[in-house]
């Protein structure tokens, strides 16, 4: 059991340089070919060939975007939650998959982490009901939120 597991893990390769130098020669192990992969998932993190992280930055916004809309369904004008329910909400659901693995987001470009900083910067919004037209540093003042620009672009290892 354990064997293939191991042979299930190793069928694909993620490769990552800057340029090719030369072309990849097939790879087997036990004379199973292992392919090349553009992108490899691995706990939960997507790691593409440039280690730029905009498959799983993309991916994550895509996931992210369904617990906002829960967040304005939920902090709705007249019958909704108040400001420290939304802000529990957006601390224990959201927040946690923006966080998870920061700290290897060091190497993405700031336009790939500009898409993470206005996640937050909508739940903000939400949380206090502010118009879009609000300016953004005063939006995590307000809802008294950690800046989120700050900790995903000077993470080091």
């Amino acid at each position: 059991m354990a064997a293939e597991l191991y042979l299930i893990f190793l069928t694909e390769l993620l490769v990552t340089l800057k340029a090719v130098l030369f072309p990849y020669r097939p790879l087997t192990l036990n004379s199973i070919q292992i392919k090349y992969a553009a992108t490899y998932k691995f706990l939960g993190m997507i790691f593409d060939k440039k280690l730029t992280w905009k498959p799983h930055i993309q991916k994550l916004h895509a996931r992210t975007q369904n617990d906002l809309r829960l967040l304005q369904i939920i902090a709705h004008c007249k019958w909704g939650a108040d400001y420290i329910s939304l802000r529990r909400i957006y601390l224990s659901l959201l927040r946690p998959k923006i966080e998870y693995g920061d700290f290897l987001y060091a190497t993405a470009a700031p336009t790939n982490l500009k898409i993470l900083i206005r996640i937050q910067y909508a739940a903000a919004r939400t949380i206090i009901g502010a118009l879009k037209s609000t300016p953004v540093n005063t939006l995590e003042a307000e809802a008294n939120l950690m800046p989120l620009g700050n900790q995903l672009m000077q993470a080091e290892f």
